[in-house]
């Protein structure tokens, strides 16, 4: 009996930890995805220079509003007024490639508004030359907010990136600058500096591509006078864990569903990170995300695409109960389920893409995992 009510107080304990964990995350991701403007964080700004490498964006005239922090940390603004984006090529190659889409040696344009999204310094900044004020329109940052969605219709994924970076505990090495800019030429260009890829720098913007929306890429190249080779060099280098092993039980009924457990083993390269982003097709729903010592961990997806010809990302963003250490090895569980992922293609005949059904990063090809994989089918059928 003794030992039965012992038990009984750990596993009480346990899921309080479990609750701890996804409150503090949810809070965290709904501050993110429903943002509001800081009451006392607005300032006018004039001749006001953000530089990141080869980029310069100069805010000439106009007023700035902050956004309320997201655990502790300030992410985002809006802007409006007269503002100019500049950006220096690194090679040849590169101002060929911008003149075919703006016809300009070298980018600059002018923009009337301006959305940021950071997790680096870019707070702390503008507010070291800049005097507050009190802001009377605190409340939802309809721009931001207009932005984000427009980005989220068509699969940007941003929100998970700038998730991950804001629990980091280095958000030096995860470091995010975005700047949306409205245009008179080009209507909304993104300027994106981004400390997790090879090439930091990319430029470019959003447009219908038959029946979907693709980004555009006027300019991608890697930071601090780096060439492309040297970028490459170690595709993995930018990356917090390696995928080292899989064990796979997948099912495929006759209405098409797949449903699968799968467990992934990593090995973290990186120190201080709580969130993993995975790739996984979001017509998968997850249903839950567990330690091998059975911790239900927090996660987030983006929203079901059902029937919709373009997803809203293809992402699961997974909060760790404790920060990575470089070197270490966990496994996760993932559970999951769902449609329109092994589809019919003739009489009796069904095919699944070879990605999108399991846990992956977008760099997964440039390395190696075992598979252990189960798979079962209607006995009618041959897999």
């Amino acid at each position: 009996m003794k030992f039965a009510q012992r038990s009984a107080l750990l596993y009480l304990i346990f899921l309080a930890g479990d609750a701890a964990l996804a409150q503090e995350a949810t809070a965290v991701w709904s501050q993110l995805s429903q943002p509001t403007l800081a009451a006392n964080k607005s300032t006018n700004v004039s001749n006001l220079l953000l530089a990141r490498d080869r980029i310069r964006i100069t805010l000439a005239e106009g007023v700035i509003h902050f956004l309320e922090p997201s655990g502790g940390v300030v992410y985002g603004a809006e802007f409006h007024g007269r503002g100019r984006v500049q950006v220096q090529l690194p090679n040849a190659l590169e101002v060929q490639q911008l003149r075919l889409f703006v016809e300009q040696d070298t980018l600059d344009l002018e923009f009337s508004d301006a959305v940021f999204v950071f997790s680096d310094a870019t707070y702390q900044e503008i507010a070291r030359q800049v005097q507050w004020a009190s802001f009377s329109g605190a409340g939802p940052a309809p721009l931001y907010i207009s932005r984000q969605q427009e980005r989220e219709d068509v699969g940007a994924e941003l929100l998970p990136r700038l998730f991950k970076s804001v629990l980091s505990t280095d958000r030096m090495r995860t470091g995010l600058f975005v700047a949306d800019l409205k245009t008179a030429e080009k209507g909304w260009v993104q300027v994106r500096f981004d400390a997790l890829e090879p090439e930091e720098i990319s430029v470019g913007r959003w447009v219908k591509w038959i029946r979907t929306t693709q980004f555009e890429t006027w300019l991608s190249f890697p930071a601090g006078d780096r060439g492309p080779s040297e970028a490459y060099r170690d595709p993995m280098s930018r990356e917090d864990f390696l995928i080292r092993g899989y064990r796979i039980d997948a099912s495929v009924s006759e209405a098409e569903e797949l449903r699968a457990a799968t467990q992934v083993l990593l090995e973290y390269r990186a120190t201080g990170e709580r969130v993993l982003v995975f790739e996984l097709d979001s017509n998968l729903r997850l249903e839950s995300v567990k330690t091998e010592q059975g911790a239900l961990l927090p996660f987030f997806q983006p929203r079901d695409p059902k029937d919709r010809e373009q997803s809203y990302g293809d992402y699961m963003a997974v909060v760790l109960p404790e920060a990575t250490r470089a070197g270490a090895r966990e496994t996760l569980e993932f559970r999951y389920a769902g449609k329109r992922v092994v589809r019919k293609v003739g009489q009796d005949n069904y095919f699944c893409q070879s990605y999108g059904w399991y846990p992956t990063r977008p760099t997964s090809f440039a390395s190696r995992a075992d598979f252990e994989m189960t798979f079962r089918s209607p006995r009618k059928y041959t897999l």
